[in-house]
């Protein structure tokens, strides 16, 4: 026998499809994450347009209309601040001991964000064009995230974030306001360059990270749907959740970025300690022999056992106690996949990273004399 709650959520999700999303209904699926670290508490919203009286009336689904999902850590942040840098202090921006502490505290950051991202669904729709009327209508024509993306960008621009040497907007300078602050006066730190690889970012990220990090979450949805009669095409992917996803993208796409564009001051650093290593490779490039000086696989073998213990430790499941909740084979569980961490460091952040410190040092030369360069030589 079915019980009372199953009949009352298949009435009222049964009422959704009917509608399906071209009548005024809308499923805000608050369910902070149908995925291994399912919400806290896990909600639905319903807007019922039959109620004319109660227009703005919406019925809760708690976590006992879905006794299958659990409850998620609530501890887990909801937002995770950029990491940032402070370029105005007396002390050497370029020193590898300093560098490394900043992309140590930048995989913090990724992961807790990662980790917020994987608890909704997929939601393909906020990365393809033109698919949100309401952008139409203010001759938008790009994704929804990359719409957020903007918006986001102008209000930090005109606080002067891309001012800072470590920062990079995925918008176009172009179309970015000038800051209302005049600007600071930072050390020149790098050499005068134009690398930027956010659209490389944005690319690997939408199609590669996100599919994989909010599988369990659109899986878990699927079931919930199908338990509600609802199958095919609505069954999949979206939780509506657009503004909530799109939030996490940015943070995450924005320290992805400053993450690999750190490897031009990792660059500047080790060409500034041998420049003569490098000198002959840049005037006759050679890129391969520059990804040689550059790589240290005992380091990038170090870095990814870190990335994946850490987020093994920051996505655990714990009970209210603080222990690990574990099935009945002792296995742990997790917020999100770890594996998959770990890959997009491998396969996507290290290598996107040396692309970026061989292109700088390639430039490194730019506008030198033979003089200044002879001088080099020497070091």
């Amino acid at each position: 026998m079915r019980s009372e709650n199953s009949d009352e959520t298949r009435a009222l999700l049964n009422n959704q499809a009917v509608h399906n999303r071209e009548s005024d209904i809308l499923i805000s699926t608050v369910i902070q994450g149908f995925t291994s670290h399912p919400p806290s508490p896990a909600t639905f919203a319903l807007k019922n347009p039959s109620a004319c009286s109660l227009a703005n009336t919406h019925t809760p689904f708690t976590t006992s209309h879905f006794p299958h999902i659990r409850q998620v850590d609530s501890s887990l942040p909801h937002t995770m601040p950029s990491t940032q840098s402070n370029y105005m202090l007396p002390v050497d921006p370029l020193s590898l001991s300093r560098i490394r502490s900043n992309l140590i505290r930048l995989e913090d950051t990724i992961i807790f964000s990662l980790i917020e991202r994987a608890q909704f669904a997929l939601n393909p729709r906020i990365y393809e064009r033109n698919c949100f009327d309401e952008l139409k209508e203010m001759n938008w024509k790009g994704s929804w995230l990359e719409w957020f993306l903007k918006e986001t960008e102008t209000f930090h621009a005109k606080a002067r974030r891309y001012t800072s040497p470590d920062e990079y907007p995925f918008t176009s300078e172009s179309e970015l306001p000038t800051p209302v602050l005049p600007a600071l006066k930072y050390p020149e730190i790098l050499h005068p360059n134009k690398i930027n690889v956010n659209p490389s970012i944005m690319t690997f990220y939408t199609r590669a990270i996100v599919p994989r990090i909010t599988r369990r979450a659109t899986q878990e949805l699927a079931m919930l749907k199908r338990s509600a009669g609802i199958v095919g095409d609505d069954e999949y992917e979206d939780d509506g959740n657009y503004g909530s996803a799109a939030t996490v993208d940015v943070e995450v796409l924005q320290a992805i970025s400053k993450r690999v564009h750190y490897g031009k001051f990792v660059s500047e650093s080790k060409f500034r300690s041998h420049p003569a290593d490098f000198i002959p490779h840049i005037l006759n490039p050679n890129p391969q022999e520059l990804l040689k000086l550059i790589t240290k696989p005992e380091v990038e073998a170090t870095l990814l056992d870190r990335v994946q213990r850490k987020t093994s430790i920051y996505a655990q499941e714990l009970n209210p106690g603080g222990e690990p909740i574990k099935n009945s084979m002792g296995v742990g569980k997790w917020k999100i996949d770890v594996e998959c961490v770990r890959d997009l460091y491998e396969n996507w952040i290290i290598p996107l990273t040396k692309e970026v410190e061989v292109e700088y040092l390639l430039r490194r030369l730019d506008g030198l004399s033979q003089d200044e360069i002879d001088e080099l030589m020497k070091h």
